[in-house]
């Protein structure tokens, strides 16, 4: 909890030989959110148009947080 995992450049993900669940936020060059893949599940790929990055979070804080596509998202070190 509280941290990520950031893939940059990065189009695509996927989840195989992981035993759970993910949460990836695709955003582009511009920090813009322009796909979110709640609960991606083990065995799965995603991937989006126009990403820059995917960032990787424990599943359930997408929704937590209220992330919608078309947010900016800053990331910040801790």
């Amino acid at each position: 909890p509280g941290v990520a995992m950031i893939l940059a450049p990065c189009g695509s993900v996927h989840t195989f030989f992981m035993h759970f669940p993910i949460d990836v936020i695709f955003v582009g060059r511009d920090g813009i959110i322009v796909k979110i893949c709640q609960c991606l599940k083990p065995w799965r790929t995603a991937f989006a148009w126009g990403a820059f990055a995917a960032i990787e979070f424990s599943a359930g804080v997408a929704a937590r947080e209220d992330v919608k596509r078309g947010d900016s998202l800053v990331v910040q070190p801790r």
